[in-house]
C-alpha cells in the first residue's frame, strides 16, 4: 500500500464537509489513516487527511479531482506521496 497526504481548507459546516470528504475517499476504496482539523476561523478550517492507497483503490488522480470538487473545499494540496 501507499500513502497520500493532503491538506486543504473547508468552508462553513466543517463537520459536514469532513463527512463528505470521508465518503469520497471510501468511494475510491482507500483508507483514511488520520484526519486533523484546525480551529475554524471565519467559518473556514484547515483539514489534513492521511490516506492509505490500496491495490483495490481506484484511480488516485480521479480521487484527488473528486476531493477538490467537493462542495465547500477551497483548495487542496498534496503534501507527499509514498
Amino acid at each position: 500500500s501507499r500513502a497520500l497526504f493532503c491538506r486543504g481548507s473547508a468552508g462553513s459546516r466543517c463537520s459536514h464537509r469532513r463527512l463528505q470528504l470521508t465518503n469520497c475517499v471510501v468511494q475510491y476504496q482507500a483508507n483514511i489513516l488520520t484526519i486533523h482539523q484546525a480551529i475554524p476561523v471565519n467559518a473556514v478550517a484547515s483539514v489534513t487527511l492521511s490516506i492509505e492507497i490500496l491495490n483495490t483503490t481506484g484511480d488516485v488522480s480521479e480521487l484527488i479531482d473528486a476531493l477538490e470538487k467537493t462542495q465547500g473545499v477551497h483548495y487542496l494540496k498534496i503534501l507527499s506521496r509514498e
